[in-house]
């Protein structure tokens, strides 16, 4: 009894790796992932987005170079050299399959489903300023209250033209201890994204003991974007910022902002006052907080 279960067990193997077998060795066509590389790209041009990663390519191989493909280290490599700035389209094939030795390619044939589109981009390398990132706003504020300097307070980088006309700066990595002052800190700085090449690493972050006083800014022009709806009441703001003595020194008038904090006024006839001031400074009190709106009259038909 047990002798005959036996041979039906080893039957059925026989049998699984005769079709296993069979499957592996006819050829098949099948839809699978490749990583692609560009090369070869002109020195004064650059990628103008992320890396795509992997490429859907149909393969015409036997089972068992399909799965070769698969698992092993085959890749697409794509040389650009020919490239221009703008969208480029390739077809991909073959010539572009760079597989292990193992892998039988002799009678495979390899296609991507769709032609590879990429875009490329001017090459520039510029100046960007550097700026402290924090942790939580209890770390901005003990910071706002020394004085800080940065070594060097910009870097170069460069990358793509578009790319970079849309940086405004380079940020470190977030500050969340409190360091020792009158000593420099060395702090990561962090790429945009792949795209772009920082000029270097990492910056010093110095910081010293400073004073904190108020300083008053009287009279500042609240800014009416609908002079020609209605005018308002006052049209004038008063703020007491509080700093170090070193960077109040330095604050301009023209670097507040009193905005309106809506377009239109609420029940009462008012709007609320938005005020804006550069980092490292906290806005104590502003009066008036609100101002009236008076909106302009029709002018009389003249036609009548």
């Amino acid at each position: 009894m047990k002798s005959s279960l036996w041979l039906k067990i080893f039957a059925i193997l026989i049998a699984l790796f005769l079709w296993l077998q069979h499957m592996l060795l006819r050829e098949q066509t099948a839809i699978i992932e490749l990583p692609l590389e560009l090369v070869q790209i002109p020195d004064s041009l650059t990628l103008a987005q992320e890396p795509t990663g992997n490429v859907s390519v149909i393969v015409t191989a036997r089972g068992v170079d399909i799965m070769l493909l698969s698992t092993g280290n085959a890749r697409l490599r794509l040389p650009a050299e020919n490239s221009m700035q703008g969208r480029n389209t390739f077809p991909i094939g073959m010539q572009e399959l760079v597989a292990p030795d193992y892998v039988q390619t002799h009678e495979m044939e390899i296609r991507a489903r769709h032609p590879f589109s990429f875009a490329l981009d001017r090459l520039e390398r510029v100046l960007k300023p550097v700026e402290l990132n924090y942790a939580s706003e209890e770390d901005r504020s003990w910071v706002a209250r020394q004085i800080v300097s940065l070594e060097p307070d910009s870097i170069f980088v460069q990358g793509p033209a578009s790319g970079l006309a849309q940086i405004e700066n380079i940020q470190t990595v977030p500050l969340a201890r409190k360091p020792t002052t009158d000593r420099t800190i060395e702090l990561n700085l962090v790429s945009p994204s792949t795209l772009f090449q920082l000029g270097r690493e990492n910056i010093g972050v110095r910081l010293s003991h400073s004073e904190i006083i108020t300083r008053d800014f009287n009279q500042i022009t609240i800014r009416n974007p609908h002079e020609d709806r209605f005018a308002i009441f006052p049209g004038k703001v008063n703020l007491l910022v509080q700093g170090t003595r070193e960077a109040l020194a330095k604050l301009d008038r023209a670097d507040i902002s009193a905005l309106l904090a809506t377009d239109a006024p609420d029940s009462n006839g008012e709007i609320a006052l938005r005020i804006e001031t550069p980092s490292g400074y906290n806005l104590i009190s502003y009066t008036p907080q609100t101002v009236q709106v008076i909106f302009h009259e029709p002018l009389p038909d003249s036609g009548r």
